[in-house]
């Protein structure tokens, strides 16, 4: 929680309507602190080990769709119900592993011949 100070430093150094700080530093400071929070809750939410299984390409795609989701939401109104959602929408859905692999397979087998 912040205190009144906090805010009130904020609040002032929020950018204008042409995206300009009057204090760039106390304003950017907030938004990596609310980053890190970010990334603490995703994960949590998803754990080291469905973390740890992603691809590469997964891990991409997930990231971008995590910005996304984050840029259309506050991370306070965000549930953890919409992390797992953005995860099996890439891990089932746009990427799947199975894929991944067969493609390697299939590349790796049209080389040889």
């Amino acid at each position: 929680m912040h205190t009144r100070q906090e805010l009130e430093m904020l609040i002032r150094a929020w950018p204008d309507e042409n995206g300009i700080s009057s204090d760039p530093d106390t304003f950017n400071d907030w938004v990596d602190k609310e980053r890190k929070h970010f990334v603490r809750f995703v994960r949590q939410t998803l754990g080291f080990d469905r973390l740890k299984a992603l691809s590469e390409k997964q891990r991409r795609l997930l990231d971008k769709s995590l910005e996304e989701l984050l840029q259309r939401k506050s991370l306070y109104d965000m549930t953890e119900e919409e992390i797992l959602g953005e995860y099996e929408m890439i891990t089932v859905y746009v990427a799947p592993i199975e894929l991944e692999i067969a493609w390697k397979v299939f590349v790796e087998n049209k080389t040889k011949h």
